[in-house]
């Protein structure tokens, strides 16, 4: 099991990277509905992987990015003040994997 912890929190920076870049995208192309899947996918792996894996912040926080991604499913824009929400989950999750962005 500590083979596989370790081979998990190698990997963080590059799932927070995928992250963010399908994040990006997303902004750019609102009504891009397989990116906002694809994001979702990803950070409701991160959600329910986390504590598994010995990185119990790191699925608190995507559980609350998660959280905001249903906000912005429901919604049929993109308010500034849920773009900002999704943005410091970003960066909170920068923090819980123990790296700046």
């Amino acid at each position: 099991m500590q083979i596989l912890q370790q081979r998990y929190t190698e990997s963080l920076p590059d799932r927070i990277r995928q992250i963010e870049a399908l994040w990006r995208q997303l902004v750019q192309q609102e009504e891009n509905r397989q990116i906002f899947e694809q994001l979702l996918h990803s950070v409701h792996n991160l959600t329910g992987s986390g504590t598994i894996y010995g990185h119990p912040r790191i699925s608190e926080v995507a559980a609350n990015l998660e959280q905001a991604l249903g906000e912005v499913q429901r919604s049929t824009r993109l308010p500034d003040t849920l773009r900002e929400k999704i943005e410091n989950a970003l960066q909170d999750l920068h923090r819980a994997a123990g790296r700046s962005p």
